[in-house]
């Protein structure tokens, strides 16, 4: 607010309460004689507790109003209504003062103040809790770009050039000598530009002191039955600022015709000794407008959404009660919408031409060119350029962007509302991907979301590509046109897909970043994902070779309940697009490290249902393969020797699935073919964890699915000889078990103190049941390594606290920082235990 506005406001706001404060000064003596004396004497108020409770309720009343409405913008009156209280009981407060609560507050002092505390207290309150971590779930995504789709309003506006054919009318209609009513009609598509036309029409009529222009608009009626007496009030007083008379002349002719606003009882008991003759009265008003010397010309726009006996009391009007001299209508419709409704709604079974019983002349919005529209998609484009919402791209390479667009746009995009509504479907969700896509194929596929959106989601699911079998095949490839016959958009869609399964990644046409590029193209769909998942996260769900390493990573900010779900969805959604043998390879694995890094109880029904034997047929029959393909997949992943924490998860899932009591599932392997499956994958993880090559996160997660039973609750029995095993090779290789067999963190929010436990991982009840037993496995460990002494000592220390805290993390405080701790010190763990740290 600028310095004077803000003088401005302020005397506005005070001026009054000081002029009445200063009366009441000066009046002081006379009206505290005559006014307040009696008025405390008439009340005759008396202390009391009751009384007091009421002040107290009526104060929590208004506190609480304050509260609810702090975010409101206070009108000047109310403002200055409140300051002439408080200037009022400033002026008064010594010789009236009542009900004294504490020290100088009184009774007048909290009722003024009720209100501002319930408005600050609300505003405290909003600030505490917009830092109280509990918006930690939310996620910055950036906001959809919304374009102007308003219709044009002034001739600098004018892309399609309606503005020569509204000004062809409007010489028409001055220059025209004609005496009677005239009605036009222009008729247009649904977007075609017929309310732009219009109000560039208005513009030129507006210019001419020859016409009074009067824009009605029927939507705007209360009811059909209004419209009549609306029209003919809009015309009343468009007239009257040229004849004094204009009010009571077309009050009586509306009285003739019988149009009221309200047709109350009284009117009729008037009617009967009250007869207007109504063509006397319309004589009346022509006389009125052929004084006046000047045409009328009224605008009528919004056919198209008006109902059948809607249209009815216009043309009425049009034709009949509004058809005076000297006055012409302008009126834009879609001819074929209003035949229709007209049609139902005198429910006849014949086509007629109704608008050309009521319409003098009906006009054709001419069709825009080719060229105009072009011209417009081209100037839309190079404004968001100049904006900044196009990035990394020059004006050339926008323009040969566009140049395939150009040919489809007369069948994809008729009229300017579709020009405009495609570009705005386009750039909203355009300027988060742009970086990840080809702007070509990104206008190109949204000629394709914009009129077929149904083939856009058949294209999503990859239902119009060949199935590919090859994981170095590059690109997806269209089916024959013999076999797309029926699909619309196959012209457009043959722009995007080569004829070979295999490109270049720098092919101009068909390379990265392109739509036919495997790699980029979920990114070209990323507003079907719909929810919380971010671009970056749909890169890393959408890569088919992402690692685990950087799918782990990505898992840490999904652990709201909110994300897991949207993750569990895109997951479970991404089924229909798998149509192949790689394909689905791609997608088991995606299922299992998503349920393994994400898990839900969604994403376990999800990848236990992908092993069931009843579901075979129909799974593999969706998936595009045969039984023996689909079961060879899954047999050929429990089996791999790289990743084993996938194969430890499905293996644990389809064990417990088929052992649980009471609730056994069949699956399509028996309980014995895994077990002895997760017995070899056993052997085989440590091995490779010998060599480097697997984590202790491996190890544990293939040693919980040697799973020998299950018990009702669902937990699980480990099989003695995968515990003795593993057991077995921690004290044989104990100094790389112990690099990560516990953890620790800062207490958040302090700067001492850590929480300290195992690794989550380590099936630590299961290996070491009790404390005695963990000591043996230690005092063993002692033996075969005498320089871990330090570390056996220290882990012997923290399962005793653990083991104590119900085998839960447990809170150690430190006398030093608790930043700069290294993971599995042990040296400093000991120092912390001894209260040295």
């Amino acid at each position: 607010m600028k310095l004077r506005e803000c003088f401005t406001w302020l005397r506005d706001v005070t001026i009054k309460p000081i002029l009445i404060v200063l009366i009441a000064t000066l009046l002081d003596k006379p009206i505290e004689y005559h006014l307040l004396s009696p008025l405390w004497g008439f009340l005759n108020l008396e202390y009391s507790k009751t009384l007091l409770l009421f002040v107290a309720l009526i104060s929590i009343i208004i506190g609480y109003n304050g509260w609810q409405m702090y975010r409101c913008k206070y009108d000047k009156k109310h403002i200055s209504l409140y300051l002439m209280a408080c200037g009022l009981y400033v002026l008064y407060n010594k010789r009236w003062s009542y009900i004294n609560v504490w020290l100088w507050i009184d009774c007048w002092n909290i009722l003024l103040s009720a209100y501002p505390l319930g408005v600050v207290a609300h505003w405290l309150y909003k600030r505490i809790k917009r830092y109280d971590g509990n918006n930690d779930e939310l996620i910055n995504v950036p906001p959809i770009i919304l374009l102007d789709d308003e219709p044009v309003k002034y001739e600098s506006e004018d892309e399609f050039r309606y503005g020569v054919f509204a000004q062809r009318i409007a010489q028409t209609i001055t220059e025209s000598t004609q005496k009677s009513s005239f009605s036009l009609g222009v008729t247009g598509i649904w977007g075609a530009g017929k309310t732009s036309m219009l109000n560039l029409l208005k513009r030129q009529i507006e210019k001419d002191d020859s016409c009074i222009l009067v824009d009605f608009n029927p939507r705007e009626s209360a009811d059909v039955k209004l419209i009549q007496h609306d029209f003919l009030t809009a015309i009343c007083s468009a007239l009257k600022k040229f004849h004094t008379g204009a009010t009571h002349i077309m009050s009586d002719y509306m009285k003739g015709l019988r149009v009221f606003a309200k047709d109350t009882p009284w009117l009729k008991v008037l009617d009967i000794f009250q007869t207007i003759d109504v063509d006397k009265s319309r004589h009346e008003v022509e006389s009125m407008i052929r004084s006046i010397d000047k045409k009328i010309v009224v605008i009528i726009d919004d056919y198209d959404r008006l109902t059948g006996e809607e249209i009815v009391e216009v043309l009425k009007v049009i034709g009949n009660n509004g058809s005076f001299e000297r006055t012409f209508f302008v009126s834009a419709y879609d001819k074929k919408y209003v035949n229709q409704v007209l049609k139902a709604y005198f429910h006849e079974t014949v086509d007629r031409d109704y608008t050309d019983k009521y319409f003098n002349l009906e006009l054709r919005l001419p069709d825009r060119k080719q060229f105009y529209k072009n011209r417009y998609l081209q100037k839309r484009l190079q404004a968001l350029f100049a904006k900044g919402i196009i990035k990394d791209m020059n004006q050339g390479q926008i323009d040969e962007a566009l140049s395939p667009v150009v040919k489809f746009i007369d069948c994809y995009l008729p009229t300017p509302r579709d020009i405009k509504r495609y570009i705005g479907l386009v750039m909203a969700s355009f300027v988060e991907i742009q970086d990840n896509v080809a702007l070509r194929d990104f206008l190109i596929l949204g000629l394709i979301k914009y009129k077929y959106p149904q083939e856009y989601d058949m294209l999503y699911k990859h239902l119009y590509f060949k199935q590919y079998s090859s994981s170095s095949d590059t690109n997806y490839v269209l089916k024959d046109a013999q076999e797309l016959s029926g699909v619309k958009s196959f012209p457009v869609l043959s722009l995007m897909f080569p004829s070979t399964e295999t490109n270049e990644v720098t092919d101009k046409t068909f390379g990265y970043k392109h739509l036919s590029w495997k790699r980029s193209f979920d990114y070209y769909f990323f507003d079907q994902e719909l929810g919380h998942i971010s671009l970056c996260d749909l890169i890393i769900l959408a890569t088919p070779d992402v690692s685990i390493e950087v799918f782990k990573k990505a898992a840490h900010h999904w652990e709201a309940d909110s994300l897991k779900k949207e993750v569990s969805d895109f997951v479970m959604k991404r089924a229909t697009v798998v149509h192949s043998e790689e394909a689905f390879k791609e997608y088991l694995r995606l299922s299992f490290m998503a349920r393994y890094f994400c898990p839900t109880h969604e994403l376990y029904i999800h990848c236990l249902s992908l092993l069931v034997k009843n579901n075979l047929k129909e799974n593999a029959k969706d998936f595009g393969l045969s039984t023996e393909v689909y079961t060879n997949i899954i047999d050929e992943f429990i089996n791999k020797r790289q990743e084993w924490v996938l194969s430890a998860i499905l293996l644990q899932d389809a064990l417990t699935a088929s052992l649980r009591p009471g609730m056994e599932i069949e699956l399509i392997f028996s309980h014995t073919h895994l077990q002895s499956v997760a017995e070899k994958q056993l052997t085989n993880v440590i091995n490779t964890f010998h060599a480097e090559r697997a984590t202790t996160e491996d190890v544990y997660e293939m040693l919980k699915a040697n799973i020998k039973g299950v018990f009702g609750d669902g937990s699980t029995e480990l099989s003695k000889d995968a515990l003795s095993k593993v057991k077995e090779d921690m004290v044989n290789n104990a100094k790389k078990y112990f690099k990560d067999i516990v953890w620790h963190n800062p207490i958040q929010g302090k700067r001492t103190g850590i929480v300290m436990g195992f690794n989550s991982h380590l099936p630590l009840y299961d290996l070491f049941a009790t404390e005695k037993i963990f000591g043996a496995f230690l005092k063993e460990v002692d033996e075969k390594e005498a320089s871990l002494s330090t570390e056996t000592s220290c882990l012997y220390e923290i399962y005793e606290r653990f083991s104590n805290n119900k085998f839960k993390p447990f809170n150690k405080d430190t006398r030093e920082s608790n930043h700069n701790i290294r993971q599995c010190d042990f040296q400093t763990y000991n120092l912390i235990f001894e209260g040295e740290r």
